[in-house]
């Protein structure tokens, strides 16, 4: 009788099957912005910027694996240290990185922070740095309401955050741009320190009127707000040229705040305004 034999070559193809050839996966770190470059920032301290990690595989598909972030330098901490994203904050002046790791495999962003005057904490700067656009309110939720991002003329930068109401579909809209992503509040942002939040507004037509506030307004605390404050006088009135509005935070808590940002726009107070009543956001910012 002949004995049975395998090529080694087929064992090994055997083995490698039956045990999983996985081959390392490419990884990369990119920001989440229009205005600066995917590997390099440079901030004032106090900044923040959002950074986000995309891995790939061999083939180049992504993969939806979150990473572990940290900081090398000194120069500033991140929050959260798991997951898809990260918020960075600069807190010392110098030069560093941020980096994503996974698994022995490492990506880093370049992150550069300069001393002087901060131009404060970037709710919105061209992008969502800190937020999600997530909290629809209004009788059926939100759904008058159309939002984008568009580059006609905003006040800075290359974008501004477009914003239009339908007055048939609620009688009542709004949204609540959430630190956490939802309304839970699942680790909310300690703001202590802040005095004040300032923001820039116009509207398609003049005397357009709409509320806004931070944190809980002018409502009673919540788990999810320790405090917060609305503009004053209440609703705000917009004309058709860009004006900065400031919402005015000293005495209040912040040291759990998930709402960085709100607004509410209702049929009764435009009554004069065709539908949609179209007004557009730009240049959020938490200041000192």
């Amino acid at each position: 009788m002949k004995k049975c034999t395998v090529p080694l070559f087929v064992m090994g193809f055997l083995i490698c099957f039956l045990l999983g050839c996985q081959k390392k996966e490419r990884f990369t770190v990119s920001t989440v912005t229009s205005t600066v470059s995917p590997s390099t920032v440079a901030l004032a301290a106090d900044e923040t910027q959002k950074f986000t990690a995309t891995i790939k595989n061999s083939k180049g598909t992504v993969l939806d694996v979150p990473p572990t972030w940290m900081v090398n330098g000194g120069i500033g901490t991140v929050s959260p240290a798991e997951g898809a994203y990260t918020i960075f904050t600069a807190t010392a002046s110098g030069g560093g990185s941020v980096v994503a790791f996974i698994d022995g495999i490492t990506a880093s962003a370049a992150v550069t922070v300069t001393g002087g005057a901060s131009t404060g904490r970037i709710v919105y700067d061209d992008d969502w740095n800190e937020c999600f656009v997530d909290g629809f309110m209004g009788p059926s939720n939100g759904a008058s309401l159309t939002v984008n991002s568009v580059t006609t003329s905003p006040a800075y930068g290359t974008s501004c955050y477009e914003i239009a109401y339908n007055k048939a579909a609620e009688t009542w809209a709004g949204i609540a741009f959430h630190y956490s992503g939802t309304w839970g509040g699942e680790g909310d942002k300690n703001l202590s320190g802040y005095t004040k939040f300032s923001f820039q507004a116009k509207a398609a037509s003049n005397n357009t009127k709409v509320s806004f506030y931070v944190g809980c307004g002018s409502d009673a605390p919540s788990a999810t707000d320790t405090g917060g404050a609305d503009l004053t006088p209440k609703p705000a009135t917009l004309t058709t040229s860009w004006q900065e509005f400031t919402i005015y935070l000293t005495g209040q808590n912040l040291s759990e705040i998930n709402t960085l940002f709100a607004f509410v726009i209702a049929e009764g107070d435009n009554p004069g305004i065709a539908s949609p009543v179209t007004f557009y956001i730009d240049e959020l910012r938490y200041h000192n």
